[in-house]
This record gives C-alpha cells, sequence and structure tokens, in this order.
C-alpha cells in the first residue's frame, strides 16, 4: 500500500515537471507572449 501511494507520488510529480518544462518550451517558442509574468502573478 504504502509502495503504490509513493508511486503515485512519483508519478504526479514527474507530469508536474513534463507540464511546466512544456509550457516554458512553448513559452520559448513563441517568446513575444509575457505569459511567464502571467504565470508569476498566479503563482
Amino acid at each position: 500500500v504504502f509502495r503504490e501511494k509513493l508511486e503515485r507520488e512519483i508519478q504526479s510529480k514527474l507530469e508536474e515537471q513534463a507540464r511546466s518544462h512544456a509550457i516554458r518550451m512553448r513559452e520559448m517558442a513563441t517568446g513575444r507572449k509575457p505569459a511567464w509574468r502571467a504565470l508569476r502573478t498566479a503563482a
């Protein structure tokens, strides 16, 4: 049970990192959009 919970936490953490990385890459690709400012105010 404990191992299952740990695996689920790791999986969610990896998904979160992948999502943030994709957002960052998209920002670099567009470049002009001040998306980081919106993210910073939202955080």
